[in-house]
């Protein structure tokens, strides 16, 4: 789904001002918001109803935010999800961008930014960001994010995360060889070894995204 069709968000946060205070402004962006204070709640509506992205809080009573997000992916594998969240210093925010969100925003909400995140979501829409502990990382996910993608990352050892076929995996800070051995392991997933430059991912995720808006 893109942004040309009806865009649908589920917001979920058990403080019900700045819940409904959030569906308010996605609402005058010509967005459908279904809003819930409980996890559980959310997670049947997650269950039952097909969204464009989900919208959470982190820590809430009972099921919090990366509770919500695991057990959502697996009821929609393709749901691109954004956190917002008072303590950005929460350790759980290393479990959701694991999982793979498309921010991590704090209180109060930056408006622009939550409005950009999400109008550009696409989902099914992922990258695998396939490299080890380096802040390079984090420009690449960024870069992903900017796109309206969902970034996955993960180490060369590690198995690749389920859900969606990724429209490509990015290789970055890994030597020749070990990103040759990948691809063999590999060969179905389209391949951007990463070295210098975010050019060529640039290039090779336009296209992969052309390709996407046209089958979607």
């Amino acid at each position: 789904m893109t942004s040309r069709g009806l865009r649908r968000y589920l917001v979920v946060d058990d403080n019900q001002p700045l819940a409904e205070n959030l569906a308010e402004i996605l609402e005058t962006s010509g967005a459908e918001v279904d809003v819930e204070l409980d996890a559980v709640a959310a997670l049947r509506r997650l269950q039952a109803r097909r969204y464009t992205a989900l919208v959470t809080d982190m820590r809430m009573p009972g099921l919090g935010g990366a509770e919500l997000l695991a057990a959502a992916r697996q009821a929609d594998p393709a749901l691109p999800a954004l956190v917002v969240t008072a303590f950005i210093g929460d350790a759980d925010l290393a479990r959701v961008e694991r999982m793979g969100v498309l921010a991590t925003l704090p209180k109060p909400v930056p408006v622009e930014i939550l409005l950009q995140r999400l109008e550009h979501a696409r989902r099914g829409a992922v990258v695998w960001v396939v490299c080890g502990a380096s802040g390079r990382v984090n420009r690449v996910m960024e870069f992903v994010r900017d796109r309206g993608c969902t970034p996955l990352p993960f180490t060369p050892a590690d198995a690749p995360p389920p859900g969606p076929t990724p429209l490509l995996a990015v290789l970055a800070d890994t030597a020749e060889d070990e990103a040759a051995a990948w691809a063999r392991a590999h060969p179905g997933v389209h391949l951007i070894w990463l070295l210098a430059s975010l050019e060529a991912l640039a290039t090779a995720l336009d296209a992969e995204l052309e390709k996407f808006e046209e089958g979607g």
